[in-house]
């Protein structure tokens, strides 16, 4: 007979991250075979089309959309292992991560400018944390900015993460002229480079179109999204609230690791309220930064015998979120 601890640690093992995986790509393809999925729809970039309108909606996109899902989830475990931000090898977060996405299920389905945004944004946290109290390390600050940049050209949101990175060279002990400068020119380089080899000009610059908040309440299935996305904000702000003073109690390199992943998910969720319109591409951002909240306040309470059932409870409500987009 299974014991409430045999449970607690197979949620926390990679066996149970890979169950939770299969789950939801399995959910998903399942889904689509019959229909019952929509694409996400738009154009985002300033200087080339998003995500949304590289490949046709079929098995190309789909893999490539369910392979970048698993790469976010797995850029959270390398996190973890490199710079041991949740002091515990928990892989719940990845797991957790994969189910949170079937409440959304276009973004796990199909390659769109969300999953496209969290895989940038993973990329720049790994580089950003390998140079902390490193004030000397500008290249890597100006490849931050340039990649920063350069994700732009294809999905405008990633510019509201500029100031969120600045707080971030603070946060890691890098920020002087000097690496501010670097950031200035890694961040220019992407469209200087375009316009020396007379690849665009000024008016291949696409301004967003932002509908007017009526018009997007009124968009079909939008209060459902809205609802999901909603629980998903209190989700995060409740266990970030958790897990305060334990990240206090960490050394200076992994608070303040903790800190940006912390300023990362208010910062976004701060964007879904501003950038209502484009609430879809912050969606896979969010999911991953909260399910790390999630699984970080759990990693350090896995001595909890039933603490599994916090984690069931969890994933029963994303499951029944997943199910409600079927029927609804």
């Amino acid at each position: 007979m299974l014991k409430a601890r045999d449970i607690t640690q197979f949620l926390h093992n990679r066996y149970g991250a890979v169950l939770m995986t299969l789950t939801a790509m399995v959910s998903v393809v399942i889904a689509h075979s019959k229909g019952l999925l929509s694409p996400l729809t738009g154009d985002f970039g300033l200087l080339v089309q998003s995500p949304e309108n590289w490949f046709e909606q079929g098995s190309v996109s789909i893999t490539v959309c369910i392979v970048l899902n698993v790469l976010v989830a797995f850029s959270a475990i390398t996190l973890n292992k490199q710079y041991n931000t949740m002091r515990s090898l928990s892989m719940l977060v990845a797991g957790l991560f994969m189910i949170m996405q079937l409440s959304s299920p276009s973004v796990l389905c199909y390659l769109n400018g969300s999953v496209v945004m969290a895989v940038g944004i993973s990329i720049i946290t790994l580089l950003l944390f390998s140079i902390f109290s490193d004030y000397a390390n500008s290249r890597r600050v100006f490849l931050i900015f340039f990649l920063l940049a350069a994700f732009a050209s294809f999905e405008y949101s990633f510019l509201f993460y500029v100031p969120v990175l600045f707080v971030g060279l603070s946060q890691m002990r890098v920020f002087t002229l000097r690496t501010f400068m670097a950031a200035i020119i890694g961040f220019i380089t992407p469209a200087w480079i375009l316009v020396g080899f007379g690849l665009i000009t000024l008016d291949s610059i696409k301004l967003p179109d932002f509908t007017p908040f009526i018009t997007a309440i009124n968009t079909p299935g939008i209060w459902l999204q809205l609802s999901v996305t909603g629980f998903t904000i209190i989700l995060g702000l409740t266990f970030m609230a958790m897990n305060v003073m334990k990240m206090l109690s960490y050394n200076s390199r992994i608070r303040a690791a903790n800190g940006f992943l912390t300023t990362l998910m208010l910062a976004t969720m701060l964007f879904i309220f501003i950038d209502y319109n484009n609430i879809m591409v912050y969606v896979v951002l969010l999911n991953i930064l909260v399910s790390y909240q999630v699984g970080h306040y759990f990693a350090t309470h896995i001595q909890s015998q039933n603490s599994y059932i916090g984690i069931l409870s969890l994933l029963f409500i994303y499951l029944s979120f997943f199910v409600l987009r079927l029927v609804l």
